[in-house]
């Protein structure tokens, strides 16, 4: 039953700090009509609430091991999210928008996904966790971008962010669960000195690393999507479908690890998904114009990011036995979002289209390696540990 709490709280959480950016595009549109936003604050809109939950998750080591299980605290971020959202529906300014979501995001949804990720890294079956919180997230995303325009007429105020505030609402009631959170699981078989935790700590440092690298990868391939299509001479309207069935590969791929769970590690799973994502990003540049291969490209390269991504953040909590890294994860995958689009554009204005899908292959090679280094530094710490413990 305790189990069950956890990963019904983490997978309510996981929705109620992240469905915001699942129905962006639909989100953006709805208010970029309202205020008439130009490109420039259309951009930063985007990008705002990103890197105000990043801050958030990165700071979060200052105090997760304190606050991090306290329900009132959940329950004042959900709060946050809640009045902070109907705020922003009421705003007439871009400034004013711009100062609520920036808000919300570091006040509210940073600290509901830094105690999401807690619960989630409090599980027995963290990969099957994450799938299903996961998995959730991407239904409910897929749910209110195909009903959008609906939403928008019934509620021309709020849009698509009364299904933000409605999920935000729901999870209410399921704070004091947080109470289930068992603040020594993480430590009960861990006897170390400073040195030697120190000395774990260095394989979950490289591994985030490894996230971040990995992250701006799909991050690069994802921003210059549709333009690899339109170079290639795809109408903007076979784009907008194949897209729409990308999110059906999505909801495949965040499932598929709920079910396949560790029969084969992590890392194993983690590199096979990294070589196929570079095969699907090459596939979608190469066959592009082909319009099945477009569709079947893309729902992969969907299938596959979530599927990476359940095994990457398993792999990192695991690795972080004590705790104190878990909560950064969110942090190192958005600034590898923002890594890749910006690197990317300086490689395709060298060598022109081609370089959004080998900057996909690099960055994800590279954070390949980089696991494979995080995972031999934590192996070789915890032999010497145990080594001197005997």
């Amino acid at each position: 039953m305790k189990e069950r709490r956890l990963v019904i709280l983490g997978a309510m959480l996981f929705s109620a700090c992240s469905l915001v950016f699942y129905i962006l595009p639909a989100y953006l549109a709805f208010v970029s009509a309202r205020l008439h936003l130009t490109p420039a604050e259309f951009g930063t809109l985007a990008s705002v609430e990103h890197m105000a939950l990043a801050m958030t998750s990165l700071l979060s080591p200052l105090w997760v091991d304190r606050f991090a299980r306290k329900p009132w605290l959940l329950v004042a971020a959900l709060l946050v999210c809640v009045v902070g959202n109907i705020a922003a529906a009421f705003s007439g300014s871009f400034a004013a928008l711009l100062t609520i979501r920036t808000l919300v995001g570091f006040f509210g949804e940073g600290i509901v996904c830094v105690i999401c990720f807690v619960v989630l890294g409090a599980t027995l079956n963290v990969d099957r966790s994450f799938s299903i919180a996961l998995a959730s997230v991407v239904a409910i995303g897929a749910l209110i971008v195909s009903s959008a325009s609906t939403l928008s007429a019934a509620l021309p105020t709020f849009g698509p962010l009364a299904a933000v505030i409605a999920v935000a609402l729901l999870a209410l009631p399921f704070a004091p669960w947080l109470t289930a959170v068992n603040p020594s699981a993480a430590t009960e078989n861990i006897q170390t000195d400073a040195a030697e935790s120190a000395s774990i700590e260095d394989g979950v440092i490289v591994a985030l690393l490894a996230q971040c690298v990995w992250s701006a990868g799909p991050g690069a391939f994802w921003a210059f999507a549709e333009r690899i299509a339109t170079a290639q001479g795809v109408s903007t309207g076979r784009i907008e479908v194949a897209l729409s069935i990308g999110l059906v590969g999505s909801l495949v791929g965040a499932l598929v690890p709920a079910w396949q769970g560790r029969r084969w590690g992590q890392i194993v799973p983690l590199g096979a998904g990294t070589f196929a994502i570079a095969l699907a990003g090459g596939a979608y540049y190469l066959l592009s114009d082909n319009s099945l291969a477009l569709p079947i490209s893309i729902a992969a390269f969907y299938a596959l990011w979530n599927y990476c991504s359940v095994y990457q953040m398993s792999f990192v909590t695991g690795l972080d036995q004590r705790g104190r890294f878990t909560a950064v994860i969110p942090s190192m995958q958005v600034f590898g979002f923002a890594l890749g689009p910006f690197c990317t554009g300086f490689l395709v204005e060298w060598i022109g289209i081609p370089g959004a899908p080998l900057a996909l292959l690099l960055f994800t090679a590279a954070g390949m390696a980089l696991y494979l280094i995080a995972l031999a530094r934590h192996r070789s710490a915890r032999a010497r540990v145990e080594w001197s413990v005997a």
